[in-house]
């Protein structure tokens, strides 16, 4: 009785590989392609350790996809500073493979901004704006630029202040928590004399 391995070399139009991965830990991504692009080349982004080998059998497997040929390139990132080191450094390098299909795949058309609302876009957008937003602040108080007055005035903030308030018409009468109260403050400690002899 043939393999399920064996019969899918028989179907293919190269060899394939028979090693067999139950858990597998890398993430391959298919990249939007380019408008020149023609609808026979497919492009996805792999981890550095991947092979030609390893995306032909992995499309077969998976997608049942046949390919006839594979390029393969690395891309350099661009020197980035860290902030906080106050140094530069190089990200890891990305994997790109261009897959030649046997069967074309030509990409969706992209939806107008009108007709994304079925795709709870506008959440997303409004999730994507705040992030951005928060990163923008942060950066900012890393290089240390924001000062605290030109915070936003959040809830907290408003909050403190009014106690702050509070406490500098009357400091005399003061509690934690907000609370007036007329009791003094007592001392809870009292100092134990120790016997030097022991």
């Amino acid at each position: 009785m043939a393999t399920p391995v064996a019969t899918a070399a028989v179907k293919a139009l190269r060899p394939i590989g028979g090693k067999q991965i139950f858990l597998p830990q890398h993430v391959v991504k298919m990249v939007r392609p380019k408008d020149n692009q023609p609808p026979n080349l497919a492009t996805f982004s792999v981890p550095l350790t991947f092979n030609k080998f390893d995306i032909r059998d992995y499309l077969f497997h998976a997608y049942n996809v046949e390919v006839t040929g594979v390029r393969s390139f690395v891309n350099q990132r661009r020197l980035q500073k860290k902030y906080r080191r106050l140094g530069w450094y190089r990200p890891q390098a990305g994997k790109m493979m261009i897959a030649e299909l046997v069967k074309p795949f030509v990409w969706p058309k992209i939806l107008e901004l009108k007709e994304r609302g079925d795709f709870d876009y506008k959440t997303w957008f409004t999730m994507e704006n705040e992030q951005d937003k928060i990163n923008d602040e942060s950066l900012l108080r890393e290089k240390g630029r924001q000062k605290p007055r030109d915070l936003e005035m959040t809830h907290d903030i408003l909050l403190m202040k009014k106690q702050a308030k509070l406490f500098l018409d009357d400091p005399a009468s003061w509690a934690f928590g907000g609370l007036r109260s007329t009791e003094k403050w007592r001392e809870v400690e009292v100092d134990v004399k120790l016997d030097k002899n022991k």
